[in-house]
């Protein structure tokens, strides 16, 4: 997960000093730091949207 240092939310791609962090899928952030109401996955949508894409199994 992208997170915005400063904030300790998830920062949308466009974020340039955004840090990952690895968190476990009930404990990953949920709210979003956006700039200019973008949605936090995609840099070009004009949404609003916190919700996270689906967790991905590793095992």
């Amino acid at each position: 997960v992208r997170i915005d240092p400063a904030t300790g939310k998830r920062a949308p791609i466009s974020q340039k000093d955004a840090i990952f962090e690895v968190f476990r899928a009930d404990n990953a952030p949920q709210e979003s730091v956006t700039t200019g109401g973008g949605d936090p996955y995609r840099a070009d949508s004009g949404t609003d949207s916190a919700t996270p894409p689906p967790a991905a199994e590793l095992f």
